[in-house]
């Protein structure tokens, strides 16, 4: 079947699902009326991945070239690129989602390259159950405590019993770990109570004393 102009089913699962769907202009991969022209299915039909693409190349156009899903439906990962390297200068090129659609992690990147000049470049965030739910929770005898380092997904996990926070901050410039120190350190990790739990400074990608 030639590719050169439409939207084709590329690829399908044994049972005869849809797995892979394409839509291409003069034989490349491109984007219609803000659709996906690449998309990936699950099984059961739920979207896995879509990606914009413009004359061939991926394409944000001020929204993600590319976004993954997580099972639920929710966001998993969002990619902002232009001419495939991740690309933005209003806001983060990469950022991922935990189950609940809260943000995991986010990276703001030019041309590729980790850099920043208005804060840190590199922000994660972190679920931890609270201490009394810890507490009255065994490792061994219940599995969902595997799920914050204790297990296994937080879709299973009351999230009134979840401390949702800020666990590290890295400030990067033109690809290098960088903060002038008298500003501040450049690599900072906190506590779930937002203290302090350590911190580290680099000078164009070297680690100093201060």
């Amino acid at each position: 079947m030639s590719k050169q102009t439409g939207t084709f089913i590329t690829s399908k699962y044994a049972g005869g699902e849809k797995k892979k769907q394409e839509t291409f202009k003069n034989g490349k991969l491109h984007s219609e009326a803000n659709s996906p022209a690449y998309v990936e299915f699950n099984r059961d039909g739920s979207i896995k991945m879509e990606a914009f693409y413009k004359n061939g190349s991926h394409c944000s156009d001020g929204k993600p070239a590319i976004i993954k899903y997580h099972s639920n439906g929710n966001r998993k990962v969002e990619e902002y690129c232009n001419n495939k390297q991740l690309n933005r200068l209003d806001g983060p090129a990469y950022i991922e989602y935990f189950e609940n659609g809260k943000i995991k992690l986010e990276e703001y990147r030019v041309k590729g390259v980790l850099t920043r000049d208005d804060g840190p470049a590199i922000l994660k965030y972190k679920e931890d159950l609270l201490d009394n739910i810890k507490k009255g929770l065994s490792p061994v005898l219940n599995p969902l405590m595997n799920t914050f380092g204790v297990g296994t997904s937080s879709r299973n996990i009351n999230q009134d019993s979840v401390k949702y926070y800020l666990f590290n901050v890295q400030y990067y410039k033109n690809g290098k770990k960088h903060r002038d120190p008298s500003d501040g350190p450049a690599d900072i990790t906190y506590k779930n109570n937002g203290d302090i739990k350590s911190e580290k400074y680099y000078k164009n990608g070297n680690l100093v004393d201060y």
